[in-house]
């Protein structure tokens, strides 16, 4: 018996996909701003109201300046990118230095290598906007397709975080890069980024090795699930 294909005569095209663009993985560390910045932009923090006694007022106060310090590196407003991490065909380049300089050579690099996959974890609500408002902070001309009204272009980053949301937001939509890769069991971090900024100072080549650490499990993240969901 012929099937309806043979008898209206429909050629049946095999299934052809798509390639994708080279990947480039990458990751950005950020630092505090200089002290005598923050200094002069620190807001002026008010103690709870209960208070009364004038040490446990000074001290709520200097609790409440060491918080903000302590999260200064995760906002443009407060901090500043201290390095690029790039990889792609398993070579891995650094960017490091003067911030300006740092920001107009990614974003050169960036136009250079397209078509490219930019795939990084968190990067659609980390590091793309850490990039592009500091860029507007120095008066860097963001390349075309970057962002969209809504936020970065999807079609030129891929976020491993987006993908293991599955379409989730809010907690269950999120994963750590370290809970991600051991979950998949291709490794785990090797150290925290909390301080990076210290750590670059004192010991550069571990700085940099934690970093390209950190490409590496993307890159073996990403490796693992692109045929699924990405």
């Amino acid at each position: 018996m012929k099937t309806i294909a043979q008898q209206k005569k429909v050629k049946i095209l095999p299934y052809e996909q798509k390639s994708r663009p080279v990947p480039i993985f990458f990751d950005i560390e950020t630092g505090p701003l200089p002290d005598e910045i923050l200094d002069e932009i620190e807001p002026v923090f008010e103690p709870p109201k209960t208070l009364k006694d004038p040490e446990k007022i000074r001290q709520a106060i200097a609790e409440k300046a060491r918080t903000w310090r302590s999260k200064a590196a995760l906002s443009p407003l407060t901090g500043q990118v201290l390095a690029i991490g790039l990889r792609k065909l398993g070579k891995t380049q650094f960017l490091l230095g003067d911030e300006k300089k740092m920001l107009r050579k990614f974003w050169k690099i960036f136009l250079t290598t397209q078509p490219a996959e930019w795939v990084g974890h968190n990067c659609n609500s980390f590091d793309v906007p850490f990039l592009v408002r500091r860029s507007w902070f120095h008066s860097i001309k963001i390349p075309p397709k970057v962002m969209g009204f809504r936020g970065p272009n999807y079609e030129k980053f891929t976020d491993t975080m987006v993908a293991w949301g599955c379409g989730a937001y809010g907690p269950e939509g999120r994963i750590s890069l370290d809970n991600f890769a051991k979950y998949l069991g291709v490794g785990e971090k090797n150290g925290s980024g909390e301080h990076f900024a210290e750590m670059i100072q004192v010991n550069e080549k571990e700085a940099l090795e934690y970093l390209e650490n950190d490409l590496i499990l993307t890159q073996k993240i990403f490796t693992k699930i692109k045929g699924e969901i990405i």
